[in-house]
């Protein structure tokens, strides 16, 4: 283990704070398991953005729907072709099926999220409910 425990119950409390921003409920994301790839969410005035690392990927494999209250993203990374014919000393790409899940909370406009994918990153633009958004607020003197 690269780090001692208490490292990740740390990291993902943080997380958790950080990302239950979105719905209120903590973690927004389902177990990532093998597969999940890795995310960055970041947010400015007028949205919150999902970056996943998914290189080598079809992005006619990817799916991003959004039902209900929940954003699913969706797809295939997939394995070396010669992948059982190498002998790896070390291994940290993980391939195969996945699926992240996020809930959405009352304060985004689903009907504006976009998704577009370059350069092996699906870029996730969730835009920000008007009023979510930051407004100034003018001092009457």
């Amino acid at each position: 283990m690269l780090f001692h425990d208490d490292f990740y119950k740390s990291f993902n409390a943080l997380s958790r704070r950080i990302l239950g921003e979105l719905d209120g409920m903590g973690h927004p994301f389902g177990p990532r398991g093998r597969t999940g790839p890795n995310v960055n969410l970041y947010e400015d005035g007028n949205a919150y953005t999902l970056e996943l690392e998914l290189p080598g990927c079809d992005p006619k494999s990817l799916e991003v729907k959004v039902e209900d209250d929940e954003l699913s993203i969706s797809g295939e990374r997939p394995a070396p072709e010669n992948l059982k014919s190498r002998k790896y000393a070390w291994s940290e790409r993980a391939f195969g099926k996945f699926n992240r899940k996020l809930r959405l909370g009352r304060r985004v406009n689903r009907d504006g999220i976009e998704a577009r994918y370059e350069n092996g990153l699906l870029t996730v633009s969730i835009p920000k409910a008007e009023e979510a958004k930051p407004r100034k607020i003018q001092v009457k003197a």
